[in-house]
């Protein structure tokens, strides 16, 4: 896990717990995790992360990234 000031360190499968909440059809947007990190004051690489554990694909991404 990144350590970074101010934000809560988790564990790992707790990370996964809080993105598999939001999936849907192995999908989940760009912007519901910004939201979640905001929500759960964690860091976004670390919800990441865990949604690359999971297998689970980002799309929407404000980047264009994904």
């Amino acid at each position: 896990m990144v350590e970074t000031e101010g934000l809560k360190i988790i564990s790992q499968e707790k990370l996964k717990e809080i993105v598999q909440a939001e999936v849907k059809e192995n999908k989940v947007t760009c912007a519901r995790l910004y939201e979640l990190s905001k929500e759960h004051n964690v860091s976004l690489e670390d919800l990441g992360k865990a949604a690359d554990e999971l297998k689970v694909k980002i799309t929407r991404c404000q980047l264009g990234c994904f």
